[in-house]
């Protein structure tokens, strides 16, 4: 009975008529991704890395040509997320949380089916750092503030189109960012990040 249920369905589906996405023009998009940010923290003694894991989201905006089955395109995107990384040494501690971030770069990507398209990207990206360090046994050394580091970003992904419009994508993203430093600490960060979006082309 249930198959019997699913045939009108499947004949819609089966009837819909096919089309070939443009993937080109201007493009809006929301996403959310996986955000893992490493810290490696360096001073005259020595260093420690450690890692953390946090929620990345915000939004794009984009424009493609394409040529044959090749795209080229720019894209600008402004996230935020909730990713903080601690590392401690003896008396040392210190924090850092990867906040605001901003970033503009360009893709070139392949047409490999009429709805589907592979692509690598990369960008210019600047991060909104903020850092507590405090050290029990030096409280003078203390401090707290924020600081926005520039990076590179690199990536790849796929895009598949659900209509003439709509389309989702999924991409993984790498950032390294200049370290930061303060007081004789030195904070080397990076991130990777796998997302998810959905968006829209005009």
């Amino acid at each position: 009975m249930k198959y019997i249920a699913l045939a009108p369905l499947a004949a819609l589906i089966a009837s819909a008529p096919a089309f070939a996405a443009e993937f080109s023009g201007p493009s809006v998009e929301a996403h959310v991704a996986w955000d893992r940010v490493n810290a490696k923290l360096g001073d005259a003694t020595g260093s420690l890395k450690g890692h953390d894991n946090g929620v990345a989201y915000g939004a794009g905006v984009g424009y493609d040509v394409r040529r044959g089955n090749v795209v080229f395109g720019l894209d600008a995107n402004v996230d935020d997320a909730s990713t903080k990384e601690c590392v401690a040494a003896g008396s040392e501690r210190l924090c850092a949380n990867a906040g605001r971030d901003l970033s503009v770069g360009g893709r070139v990507g392949f047409v490999v089916a009429p709805r589907t398209l592979v692509y690598a990207k990369l960008a210019y990206t600047n991060v909104r750092i903020g850092v507590s360090y405090t050290d029990s046994r030096v409280p003078a050394d203390n401090f707290s503030g924020h600081d926005d580091r520039d990076g590179y970003r690199v990536g790849g992904g796929i895009e598949f189109a659900l209509t003439a419009k709509a389309f989702v994508k999924a991409e993984y993203r790498y950032s390294d960012y200049k370290d930061y430093q303060e007081s004789g600490a030195r904070l080397g960060l990076s991130r990777h990040q796998v997302l998810g979006a959905v968006g829209f082309r005009f």
